[in-house]
């Protein structure tokens, strides 16, 4: 698994354009087939195509026909497609967390500091794999995020549906939740899952079950006050620290290694200031023929920056011509031929 994903993160930058242009081409299309008439030509996206003409549609989808190939596509359907890709793409790379928590993730929380009065977006992460219940500061470009899937996801009265999710491994529904992932499936509205949904299918719904009391308890003073001092004494020197509840430091404190930090508007100069003097080092090094400070320091710089690590190595895809491969009869051996046979 990190040896996927040390390969895949050169390409991330590339993949989060791609599916964020995917779905704005996508509502492009969606949008301008709803304003056209049936047998209407209209163009977006950079695509023509035609408003198809259904007698028999269902009623909220948008058909469109390619005027070249006559093939019929569902636009609604590829813009929900695209939405929830770039949604998911988008929750995992900001918040790091595993496909099944994502699932099970419901509205974020506000929580107002009692000594500075500073309010907090807290994501809650309920216990998965390691059975631990986390808390994730909710950082700007997530909450664009999550804002995004909430207004899709409102009813009419502004509150998040309540929904059901299926567990595949332990073959057990869950307890009503308001689920940020859900999508309506005719008319009612479902959990997304990893395979399917399963409650499109027709598998019965059980009957609400109330958790157990004893899950709930009232946290001690001490638990209480290092909730409250991780959030207050998350300020550093160049902006604030985004590390989850409960987590340590694995950088000892060395922001400027650290993709956790939320760097703050008012201390552009002093980034500066650290990424000139990181080049000045990285060109000392150089002179000095010191590699191994040549790299550290180019990290540093890159990630001061905001850039890719040059050292890194950028996959390059190259087309391999493999041939058609020609399959060739097996010869069947004269006492095992049929009679009659050549």
């Amino acid at each position: 698994m990190d040896a996927r994903t040390r390969e895949g993160l050169p390409v991330l930058p590339m993949r989060v354009r791609t599916v964020d242009q995917r779905r704005q081409d996508a509502a492009a299309l969606l949008e301008a087939a709803r304003h056209a008439a049936p047998g209407e030509v209209f163009t977006a996206a950079g695509q023509q195509l035609e408003r198809a003409v259904v007698p028999h549609g269902t009623a909220g989808r948008v058909w469109a026909e390619n005027p070249s190939t006559g093939k019929r596509r569902d636009l609604g359907l590829e813009e929900e497609r695209a939405f929830w890709t770039w949604a998911v793409v988008e929750v995992l790379r900001a918040t790091g967390i595993r496909i099944e928590e994502l699932l099970e993730l419901s509205q974020p929380v506000q929580y107002r500091l009692p000594a500075t009065g500073e309010l907090v977006p807290l994501l809650q992460i309920v216990p998965s794999k390691t059975d631990t219940e986390r808390l994730l500061l909710v950082s700007p470009e997530l909450a664009d995020v999550l804002s995004a899937i909430i207004c899709r996801a409102r009813e009419a009265t502004g509150a998040v549906p309540l929904v059901r999710s299926y567990d595949r491994r332990e073959c057990a529904w869950q307890e009503l939740a308001p689920l940020l992932f859900q999508r309506r499936i005719r008319g009612e509205d479902c959990a997304l899952s990893r395979r399917g949904n399963p409650g499109a299918h027709g598998l019965p719904r059980p009957p609400p079950v109330p958790r157990p009391s004893e899950e709930y308890r009232v946290p001690t003073d001490g638990e209480w006050q290092e909730f409250l001092g991780h959030f207050e004494r998350r300020k550093v020197s160049i902006g604030a620290c985004g590390r989850a509840f409960g987590t340590p430091c694995i950088h000892e404190h060395a922001c400027v290694r650290c993709p956790m930090p939320w760097p703050d508007p008012a201390q552009r100069d002093r980034l500066v200031e650290i990424r000139d003097n990181l080049l000045a080092r990285i060109a000392e090094a150089e002179r000095e023929k010191m590699v191994r400070r040549v790299g550290r320091a180019s990290g540093q710089s890159c990630r001061s920056r905001g850039e890719a690590h040059p050292t890194r190595p950028t996959p390059t895809s190259t087309v391999v011509d493999l041939g058609i491969p020609v399959i060739i009869a097996p010869s069947v051996p004269r006492q095992h031929r049929p009679e009659g046979g050549a």
